[in-house]
């Protein structure tokens, strides 16, 4: 169990639900445990006088912790507890889950950059470590000006099947990576329904959903950026995933509401664009 900022606590799943390690809990005058785990906290294991938060979350690469505002609603709950006394925010090890919406509660309350975050939380826990994807989505968080609300934020772009029609992603599922000259190569699908990166394959093809045409190609453990024919990028991406270009239509009918008052105070802060390979 560490300490990240006054008030603020992380720790894996042992600390809570474990008779031995309990004390931390007291000794520490903890009044609120947020759990982002699969399951929550038995209620043999509560102690009278915590309140209990529970947020369904898996520590894969198709977690997506910024739909649905999961993110900002835990935000919210630690930023609301942390005023009746000290939180404890939890996984099972401590070290994805929990440590995410440790680094993302510091990105927020003193508007700092991802990677300044995650070196200050690691230095409270060693052993942090976010998975890939919700580093990428913390990096979206960082750049929408710390705050993700689908209330306030809509893709710009939806991404369709060509053949189908059927809905396959939308540009808040991409991340960008800077090159040379100020550019950016879009490369990321943070999530993508038909590839589970855990599985025993580690390459393969896109498929869509609906009509399961091959649309594209994965490969978990990562290959160079196409880029483009004018600028070139070859950095290293992992996982990859690639979309081809003749086999997706986009739809760039749906308005941003409200976007100004997040962009406001950083006129160069904007929602990524996609770039799809156009590469047979």
């Amino acid at each position: 169990m560490n300490l990240v900022v006054s008030g603020l606590y992380v720790s894996g799943s042992n600390v809570v639900i474990s008779n031995s390690k309990q004390y931390l809990l007291r000794d520490n005058d903890v009044k609120s445990v947020i759990t982002v785990a699969a399951s929550p906290i038995p209620e043999e294991k509560k102690i009278p006088g915590i309140s209990y938060h529970f947020y369904y979350c898996l520590d894969e690469y198709t977690q997506d912790m910024l739909g649905n505002n999961m993110l900002e609603t835990i935000l919210d709950t630690i930023i609301s507890a942390i005023k009746e006394g000290n939180v404890l925010v939890h996984c099972e090890q401590g070290v994805s889950r929990s440590v995410t919406i440790c680094t993302a509660y510091v990105m927020k309350i003193f508007s700092w950059k991802y990677h300044k975050a995650i070196e200050y939380v690691k230095k409270q826990r060693p052993e942090s470590y976010p998975n890939k994807s919700f580093e990428f989505q913390l990096q979206i968080f960082e750049e929408l000006g710390w705050c993700f609300s689908e209330l306030k934020i809509n893709p710009i772009s939806k991404y369709t099947c060509r053949k189908c029609r059927g809905f396959l992603f939308s540009n808040y599922n991409i991340m960008h990576h800077p090159i040379q000259n100020n550019k950016f190569f879009n490369y990321l699908l943070i999530r993508w329904p038909k590839v589970d990166i855990h599985s025993t394959e580690q390459q393969g093809k896109l498929v869509c959903p609906k009509c399961n045409d091959k649309i594209g190609q994965f490969d978990v453990n990562g290959r160079r950026c196409f880029g483009s024919n004018d600028s070139p990028c070859n950095g290293y991406v992992k996982p990859w995933i690639c979309v081809q270009e003749c086999k997706v239509d986009v739809n760039k009918s749906v308005q941003i509401r409200n976007y100004t008052s997040i962009t406001s105070n950083n006129p160069k802060l904007r929602i990524p664009e996609i770039l799809i390979t156009q590469q047979d």
